[in-house]
């Protein structure tokens, strides 16, 4: 497994005391710095990229369950999160053992989570066709560049940490405009991060034109 780095977190997963407090902005970054090298752990060790999966009881997981084992190796508090996969994501039990594992706010930016426990997620897959559905234990996720980005911000989606919904791909490009609530959308005033398949962060700006931006998720450009 690649090791990597641990963290400052006054509200997340990662902790060093000689290392000095950031800004929300800045954590925002390294949160998914972190799970951008999760991913690369993951598919390093499996050949493909976390998703959402069926569990052995026949329920949907999301992708940041499938990861928290990736992050928790390497916090102040390793080991597994108690998440019964017989049940719901939403289970009484399961419910209580993600939210309240230290796991907690590790999947929010801290510009959205300010006070208290914070039960959403800022960070959603982008979802394309093919990826997986409803009824599939695990199809393989269509071909993708490393280029190509694989996790973006979306402040506000009212999608739990371990609920299994996400972005889908098509849903994007319906309305007026790709940015705001439900799709990309963040809190910082230019930009929003997102995760390549190989794991970079990037920073969207908000000003980018459809086809540009399209370009820009498939992996034809460089950012």
């Amino acid at each position: 497994m690649v090791l990597f780095g641990i963290l400052v977190a006054a509200n997340g997963c990662w902790k060093s005391g000689a290392t000095p407090e950031v800004s929300p902005d800045r954590f925002c970054a390294i949160k998914l710095e972190q799970i951008g090298r999760a991913v690369a752990e993951y598919r390093s060790e499996h050949g493909d990229l976390p998703q959402a999966t069926l569990d052995p009881g026949g329920f949907r997981r999301s992708w940041r369950v499938v990861l928290a084992p990736y992050l928790l190796a390497h916090s102040l508090h390793p080991g597994n999160i108690d998440y019964k996969e017989a049940e719901r994501w939403d289970s009484p039990h399961n419910r209580v053992a993600f939210e309240n594992s230290f796991l907690m706010g590790c999947f929010t930016c801290p510009l959205e989570s300010r006070h208290g426990n914070y039960p959403f997620t800022s960070y959603i897959m982008l979802v394309r066709p093919g990826a997986h559905s409803e009824g599939a234990a695990k199809a393989p996720p269509p071909s993708l560049p490393g280029e190509a980005v694989l996790i973006v911000e979306s402040a506000h989606c009212d999608i739990k940490y371990a609920e299994p919904k996400d972005l889908d791909w098509d849903a994007l490009w319906q309305g007026g405009s790709p940015f705001g609530p439900g799709k990309l959308n963040s809190l910082h005033p230019k930009i929003v991060r997102a995760v390549r398949v190989d794991g970079v962060v990037i920073e969207i700006p908000k000003t980018i034109g459809r086809d540009a931006l399209r370009d820009l998720l498939d992996g034809r450009t460089k950012k």
